[in-house]
């Protein structure tokens, strides 16, 4: 049994390898070929460099680099980026988090599905069309979340609350949005877990109070009133002009969220995240419940790259499709 296990083991870490060396060879040809033709890999390049010198100044956008989003989640990085001075190390970054990512969907669903089809799920991952789409446009910084996200559930499914609370910390710095995927799982925690306190309530707060204090406080602070507008209140400049009216007008009138899901764009774009599952996540309460706030950002959003598979905001939502699709089959095995 042991030598089983250690076999598919070796069999998940081959595979992880091959497609790791199989990404960064096809987006290094990409980078040496300049077809990095957006402005994303530049400005983030940029940055990095800048803060690697001391400074926040991000000549792109004529602002501070924390204006636009507040990827407080650089300033770790730059002890490495000095090393590796390089903008393909960012794309780096990215397919190394997709790569654990698919990994740690290995060993959860090799854990209630067996090895067999634990190989054939991480292959999926791999596979999958919104991934394949998001690796290969530019670069984001959301786009590195992919493997602290699974990680994030891993450590919440093994019930070890610092290595959850720790990972949560890291993925609040990515970017402001993903705190709300924390509160989430504090919503879980509070029915799932027998300490609700620590597992709900804490990482509840947690998230909600780091989504307001990086959207409200560091974001304006840093100039963002320099770039126009507030970078996400001005997606949703019709449902109210704070966070607060926001939530307060969906809750109110949830028809704005229903008329959204039944716009074609938005319905092609859901049967491309969902279909190749066979629609599996939906049956999944919990995992719906911690792809909700990323999933209801991009459908109320009035940018249509949010609307679609062909840019990089799939990668931090197709994991907790893959959670839920493990979920779903493990029932059904007990049935």
């Amino acid at each position: 049994m042991m030598s089983m296990l250690k076999r598919s083991n070796l069999v998940g870490i081959c595979v992880s390898s091959f497609v790791l060396l199989s990404w960064l060879l096809i987006l290094f040809y990409k980078y040496e070929h300049f077809g990095y033709y957006d402005w994303d890999l530049a400005y983030f390049a940029q940055a990095m460099f800048n803060l690697s010198h001391g400074s926040t100044y991000a000549s792109i956008f004529d602002a501070n680099f924390f204006a636009n989003h507040s990827n407080l989640i650089s300033i770790l990085l730059v002890p490495f980026y000095k090393v590796f001075t390089c903008p393909f190390f960012l794309v780096f970054l990215k397919v190394f988090s997709y790569v654990t990512a698919g990994y740690l969907i290995f060993l959860i669903s090799k854990e209630r599905l067996g090895a067999g089809i634990a190989v054939i799920l991480m292959i999926l991952y791999f596979c999958y069309p919104p991934n394949v789409f998001g690796l290969l446009y530019e670069f984001d910084f959301e786009s590195i979340a992919p493997g602290l996200l699974v990680l994030l559930y891993f450590f919440y499914k093994k019930d070890n609350w610092i290595g959850f609370m720790v990972t949560a910390i890291l993925v609040i710095l990515i970017k402001e949005n993903l705190p709300l995927i924390v509160a989430a799982f504090g919503l879980c925690g509070m029915v799932q877990k027998q300490k609700k306190f620590i597992w709900g309530v804490v990482p509840f707060l947690l998230g909600i109070i780091s989504f307001v204090v990086l959207t409200n406080i560091i974001i304006p602070l840093a100039g963002s009133h320099a770039l126009g507008n507030h970078p996400y209140m001005g997606h949703y400049s019709k449902f109210g002009n704070s966070f607060v009216s926001i939530v307060f007008n969906l809750i109110a009138h949830p028809g704005f969220i229903i008329n959204k899901l039944g716009l074609h764009h938005n319905l092609v774009w859901i049967f491309e995240m969902i279909g190749p599952l066979i629609f599996m996540p939906l049956a999944d309460f919990g995992s719906l419940v911690l792809v909700l706030p990323i999933f209801l950002m991009h459908l109320l959003s009035s940018a249509y790259q949010e609307h679609t598979i062909y840019y990089a905001y799939s990668l931090t939502m197709v994991p907790f499709l893959f959670l839920g699709t493990i979920q779903v089959l493990s029932h059904l095995k007990l049935v």
